[in-house]
């Protein structure tokens, strides 16, 4: 007789002490179990381990089939203390499996190195994402009665968008009758020369009341009205905020000497 058939005998007599009918659903299982932990067992340690292997499982299918006993004389009390156990084995399988998972990134460097840049990288994206959905679609523009704002735009007969001219938006703004104001803007592009040398920016020819009809009042200084975009008027600009932040040397007042704004 092997040590295996000698063992597996020993075992069905140790599984006696669950109950018949536990016996008659899951025997058989725990059987195979029993031998596969054996076979686990002497590979790694050798036949050496077999007393100790022996004791260990002794000693859990007292536990165990004790547990089986009280459970089918009292089952309210079978039924906790499984609820019990079953949440201590998957607190114990999480950190088995989190360890497990640390020690194979640590042996696999450079495998870890491309999951963390991957997770980088989608994290990244999926935040600059959500910036542009919650500028555009979540939070309101900063301006006065947002809702109210209308983008008016000329599309050509191939349905491309043209520019408008000058002469059709003064149509549009003395025929107006639905509207509480207009103005226009178009992208335009400065040469800024001074004090340190030239810096080509990128800012907006506007006419009309613009900042009134946006609703916006200014940090410092003052806006322009209507008025003074018409043709012959003083040439008059409005510096954004971003820009006044980084020229820290720029004046109190804007239209001080020393520096020009030139097209182009």
């Amino acid at each position: 007789m092997t040590s295996h058939q000698a063992s597996r005998r020993l075992y069905r007599l140790l599984l006696h002490l669950y109950p018949q009918n536990f016996r008659y659903y899951y025997g058989a299982e725990l059987e195979q179990v029993f031998i596969d932990s054996l076979d686990i067992v002497t590979a790694k340690h050798g036949w050496w381990s077999l007393p100790y292997c022996w004791i260990r499982i002794a000693l859990d299918t007292i536990a165990q089939s004790t547990r089986q006993r009280i459970g089918a004389l009292f089952p309210g009390a079978h039924r906790a203390s499984e609820s019990n156990r079953r949440k201590g084995m998957v607190n114990m399988n999480t950190i088995q499996d989190i360890k497990l998972a640390v020690r194979s990134l640590v042996k696999r460097q450079l495998f870890t190195a491309i999951v963390v840049l991957t997770i980088g990288v989608g994290i990244a994206g999926n935040t600059a994402i959500f910036s542009v959905a919650n500028a555009v679609l979540v939070r309101s523009l900063p301006f006065h009665d947002p809702e109210r704002l209308v983008t008016l735009d000329v599309m050509g007969h191939a349905g491309y968008h043209i520019s408008l001219s000058i002469p059709n938006y003064l149509d549009w703004k003395e025929r107006n009758r639905s509207f509480e104001s207009i103005a226009a803007s178009s992208p335009w592009t400065l040469t800024l020369t001074g004090s340190g040398p030239a810096e080509v920016l990128s800012g907006r020819l506007v006419i009309g009341d613009f900042f009134r009809t946006l609703g916006v009042d200014p940090a410092l200084g003052r806006l322009f009205a209507g008025e003074e975009t018409e043709p012959g008027a003083e040439a008059v600009a409005v510096l954004g905020h971003r820009f006044w932040n980084r020229r820290k040397r720029w004046p109190q007042r804007a239209d001080g000497p020393g520096y020009h704004l030139q097209p182009g």
